[in-house]
């Protein structure tokens, strides 16, 4: 929720730890600030006489139960947005790589033959990260999937460098 105010903050912008839970801590202060009057019946095990609660006050502390991992479903959830970004990196490469074999197939001769690198995604968000063991089986697949991939583009980039130098040099016989 704080993203919509601070942004998604990625290791390459190389935002100190303390001060990005620090700006997301504000932004969801900000937020919690527009709910001060706001009250709604909340239907849990820990307010049995359906008493109504302040919204500040529970925003406040279903962001605080987030940050700590405090229960299972915050840590569920953690788990679910750590994914999502591993996921996205992901796509975002192979799109990147698709696009250049795009081009390259319109007959584009200049050499683009590169690859997008979210390495640092992928390296800051490991498997054993994840504390859900169904969602971490999902990580390891995320992992190994991106592995291949990347070792399949690499394979394709070089062909397609090797063969570009051997017409160059069939020309430079010619």
């Amino acid at each position: 929720l704080a993203e919509c105010i601070v942004g998604d903050i990625a290791p390459s912008d190389n935002v100190p730890p303390k001060i990005k839970q620090q700006m997301e801590h504000d932004a969801i202060q900000n937020i919690a600030n527009l709910l001060e009057q706001t009250t709604f019946h909340n239907q849990n095990q820990n307010n049995p006489n359906n008493e109504r609660t302040n919204a500040k006050q529970h925003l406040l502390s279903i962001f605080e139960e987030y940050e700590q991992r405090q229960s299972r479903e915050s840590k569920l959830v953690k788990d679910l947005d750590l994914l999502d970004m591993i996921i996205q990196a992901g796509e975002y490469e192979q799109q990147h790589y698709q696009q250049q074999q795009h081009q390259v197939g319109d007959g584009d001769e200049k050499d683009d033959s590169t690859q997008l690198d979210l390495s640092e995604f992928f390296e800051g968000t490991p498997p054993s990260r994840f504390q859900n063991e169904f969602i971490q089986s999902i990580a390891m697949e995320v992992h190994q999937q991106r592995e291949e991939r990347r070792s399949e583009e690499l394979v394709m980039i070089a062909n397609r460098k090797k063969t570009q130098n051997d017409k160059k040099e069939e020309i430079k016989r010619t």
